[in-house]
């Protein structure tokens, strides 16, 4: 309320100065004025960014009034002779009045080209004491740029000036010093070589390793690796092995400011090299007990996302081995988020890999044939979604095994389309997949009363999804059943029927385990009309011949479902397939 009435103010005055100082500067001091360092003090800071943050965007969101502009040109000619005070005098800034001003710098660096030509003035103004404060917070003259660290005090302080050399990184990127100044901050003499030798247990009774306070360690590394980052993607001779970055990130115990490093992570990632992307989400051993964490499933997501199909041509053997950690992690009884990230992970990279494919069938020139993904890889994934739907129940949460339901047939359909050719002579995987699948659809008879049966967690949408599972097998597209473009109308004909044919063949196991599943429960009337038109498009693949044989291999109990069954294909499900 005090800043919208000093903008009130402004605009009652015309042109004339505010006299007073603004509002924004004056809660900094405030903050700064408190004489014993508190968590509050942490809170304040953070909420004084936030505030500016806000302000800010209201003023520029509104500049064409003459009120907002009148403020903005106001407030920044008291930030600008603030700084170049101090600049020449050589006075640090406090934190919470750092943190205020690099924050309304920032927001008028996104803002700088959308300002009218009238403060052009003010352009020049404000690029200069955005120099003014990175130099202030270097400080050149001193021999170290931050404090020691042994106090929460000192470690907020340094974070602060962390935080404002991230945002002045496009000026650090092209500073004369940079190469000096980035030994200071990555060297063992720094704050990175400082907080390593605590990693590794060194001055650990100086400093604990762990969160209890609100800046702890991994404050300032979650703080350090972000500048790093930046600054690797200006220039990337000055870190040539970002490896390290991952491993703070692994080593981190705060899991707010390790969800706050990936966060800046995302953003930063499209902006980095690919060396140095490959460095940090894909160098990993293939050791025996290896399996991805949260925060390397996240990394790598994100670079997966950012990069471009060509890249993933380059790293081939990198990624390559990455998708074997995928499939690892998949298999392993790991938390719900992590198997959704690593589904995601794995369904990007296997639709870059179909893309990498064509364009290599396309080209004229006889390049290497992308081997990114490999039929090890596909028997890993198929022997994967059975074991994970086979045990569902094991999620903490109903809603969980609900929606990891939909993740894994989603994953099965992938593989369906893209990597048809890769599951011809593996359909015991295929059926083992889909009978996993199935029971989860069924709720068991109770062997006391049925009535008592609980309710299942699974509903028609996930009997749909099985649908477009056996429909997907059962009708392929030309492109699912072969890669090659140069053939003839009659030649891809020809492989499509020759798909559905030995799917016909294996598909039977399938229809079996159906009727095994009605007599041992029961199925949902809204679930049963959702799943029939799959169960209908398996019977339209399978020869009388094979129908036969089933039936004889039934005992009585299953012929009379497979009857059941047969009638209503015949009755709604056959003229449909014609």
């Amino acid at each position: 309320m005090d800043i919208l009435a000093n903008a009130k103010e402004v605009s009652k005055k015309g042109n004339a100065q505010i006299i007073e100082e603004a509002a924004l500067i004056r809660l900094a001091y405030g903050i700064d004025g408190v004489i014993h360092w508190t968590t509050n003090t942490v809170n304040s800071v953070d909420a004084l960014r936030t505030v500016t943050r806000s302000v800010m965007s209201y003023l520029f969101s509104t500049f064409e009034q003459q009120s907002s502009l009148d403020y903005l040109q106001t407030f920044y000619d008291q930030i600008s002779e603030l700084l170049e005070h101090k600049y020449e005098d050589k006075i640090n800034c406090t934190a919470a009045l750092s943190a205020m001003i690099e924050e309304s710098l920032d927001a008028y660096s996104r803002h700088r080209n959308e300002l009218p030509k009238t403060l052009d003035e003010i352009r020049q103004t404000l690029d200069t004491a955005r120099l003014y404060h990175l130099e202030i917070i270097l400080d050149l003259d001193n021999r170290q740029i931050f404090p020691l660290v042994q106090t929460p005090d000192q470690r907020h302080f340094s974070g602060v000036n962390l935080e404002c050399l991230a945002g002045y990184s496009d000026l650090l990127g092209i500073h004369p010093n940079l190469t000096q100044i980035s030994l200071r901050l990555f060297g063992d003499s720094g704050p990175s070589g400082l907080l390593k030798a605590i990693s590794a247990n060194v001055n650990g009774d100086v400093i604990e390793r762990s969160c209890k306070d609100s800046c702890g360690v991994d404050y300032l590394i979650a703080r350090l690796a972000r500048v790093e980052l930046l600054l690797d993607a200006r220039d990337s001779n000055l870190h040539p092995n970002v490896l390290r970055t991952s491993r703070k990130i692994q080593e981190m115990k705060s899991a707010k400011e390790k969800n706050n490093l990936l966060d800046s992570l995302r953003e930063i990632m499209p902006s980095l090299r690919l060396q140095s992307k490959a460095q940090l989400c894909f160098e990993y051993d293939l050791d025996v007990d290896k399996c991805l964490t949260y925060s390397e499933l996240y990394t790598v997501g994100i670079a997966i996302a950012s990069m471009k199909d060509q890249d993933i041509e380059e790293l081939r053997d990198s990624i390559s081995r990455t998708f074997t950690l995928l499939c690892r992690t998949l298999f392993q009884p790991i938390a719900f988020r992590d198997c959704m990230l690593t589904i995601q992970c794995i369904s990007m990279l296997s639709q870059k890999h179909v893309r990498l494919l064509n364009a290599w069938q396309d080209s004229l020139v006889n390049h290497v044939k992308p081997r990114i993904i490999t039929q090890w890889h596909i028997d890993n994934l198929l022997s994967a979604i059975s074991a994970k739907s086979s045990h569902l129940e094991d999620q903490i949460n109903e809603r969980y095994s609900a929606m990891l339901y939909i993740g894994l047939c989603r994953l099965f359909g992938n593989i369906l389309a893209i990597h048809r050719t890769k599951i011809g002579g593996r359909y015991h995987l295929v059926i083992l997949a889909l009978k996993s699948l199935l029971h989860c659809l069924f709720i068991p008879y109770k062997p006391t009363d049925s009535s008592l049966d609980t309710p299942s967690v699974f509903t028609e949408p996930h009997a749909a999804a099985y649908t477009r599972l056996l429909t997907t097998l059962c009708d392929p597209t030309v492109s699912s059943v072969t890669r090659s473009k140069k053939r003839s109308r009659f030649e891809l004909n020809d492989e499509t029927k020759k798909a559905k044919s030995i799917a016909g063949q294996h598909l039977p196991y399938l229809i079996m385990e159906y009727c095994t599943c009605q007599l041992k429960g029961r199925l949902l009337p809204e679930m049963k009309a959702a799943l029939d038109p799959g169960l209908h498009a398996v019977m339209a693949v399978m020869s009388q011949e094979v129908m036969r044989t089933m039936n004889a291999a039934m005992d009585e109990s299953g012929r009379a479902v497979w009857k059941a069954l047969y009638e209503d294909y015949m009755r709604l499900g056959r003229s449909g397939m014609v």
